[in-house]
């Protein structure tokens, strides 16, 4: 039974590509390097680290792992960047290591109008020892460990200040089709190009709350266009409070999609804290809406955030970076 989930989530992610090949992070909003390139050097020097589980009652469900690296260079309007990311799902495994460079042009005294481009490359392994034929050994289906890597990048803008954001990005632009094995005959998935359009503001409620809505939608023309709602409080600089609501709807029309695609829905509780100076705790859990959740069971993000600026240099910032 195990072997048997194994193959549905694999081939279940690779039908026609039609599924969302890019990976999904809850707390994005906090950290968009990995989403958007134009993003690096947005938060002077930082690190972040996340760990995402999905459906935890799924054996063989997405495990995650992702690791950023930022720093801006003001006297030269660059921002550089680092991101990698790990993710497992079933019998499948990818690892994806990327370098941005973002030329930052200041639009007025307070914003800042970035472009940026990501180049990197993803190591694919497909682990077939874990099939098991029901009769003779399929040729299709080997019996071992294969891998590919292939080169790849991602272009994105971002205009942003201290209290507001709006980007628009692009990955997978090299389009590959992944083959495992090299034999034509064998699996080949393609990777379809992805497109992010991201936009957050942050209001002022009263002197100790602040309110954070935000909006991330993702298209990539082979299936429903997804979005993220989300709303934050942060209460005296030091507790967001909030949650998300992740749905799909019909942006443009598809006439090749089945017209009969349910549509599910998701949402997520989040909490971030700053337990001391430079330093963001995350935790969010999200959950399937229309019953699925009790067969799949939840999901569950940390991230880790830590601004490296105050301790190696004696700049001044002149207000936190909400985003």
């Amino acid at each position: 039974m195990r072997y048997l989930l194994y193959t549905i989530l694999f081939f279940g992610c690779i039908q026609d590509g039609c599924a969302q090949q890019e990976v999904l992070y809850t707390q994005y909003m906090f950290n968009a390097l990995a989403l958007n390139p134009g993003y690096a050097g947005n938060k002077e020097f930082n690190v972040n680290m996340t760990y995402r589980h999905q459906w935890t009652q799924l054996q063989g469900a997405p495990k995650t792992m992702l690791f950023t690296v930022e720093k801006g260079i003001h006297e030269k309007n660059l921002g550089l960047g680092f991101h990698i990311t790990k993710d497992a799902i079933g019998l499948q495994k990818n690892i994806s290591p990327f370098l941005s460079i973002a030329y930052r042009i200041p639009v007025s005294e307070r914003t800042v109008l970035s472009s940026g481009i990501a180049i990197g490359f993803s190591q694919y392994q497909l682990d077939g020892t874990g099939f098991v034929a029901s009769s003779n050994a399929d040729p299709i289906l080997q019996a071992k460990l294969s891998s590919t890597i292939l080169m790849d990048g991602k272009f994105g803008f971002y205009l942003s200040n201290d209290d507001f954001y709006v980007g628009l990005s692009a990955a997978n632009l090299f389009n590959n089709n992944v083959n495992y094995t090299g034999d034509k005959r064998n699996i080949i998935v393609p990777q379809k190009r992805h497109f992010f359009l991201m936009s957050g503001v942050v209001l002022p409620i009263s002197d100790k709350i602040k309110l954070y809505p935000s909006l991330l939608i993702r298209e990539n023309f082979n299936q429903p266009t997804n979005a993220d709602i989300n709303a934050f409080i942060l209460i005296d600089e030091k507790i967001w409070i909030g949650g998300s609501y992740r749905t799909s709807f019909k942006l443009i029309s598809k006439n090749y999609l089945q017209s009969d695609l349910t549509q599910r829905a998701a949402a997520s509780a989040s909490a971030q804290i700053y337990p001391i100076k430079g330093m963001r705790l995350g935790y969010s859990y999200d959950f399937s809406i229309g019953g699925l959740n009790s067969y799949f069971g939840g999901t569950h993000e940390i991230s880790i955030g830590y601004a490296l600026m105050p301790l190696l240099t004696s700049l001044r910032i002149s207000s936190p970076r909400y985003f």
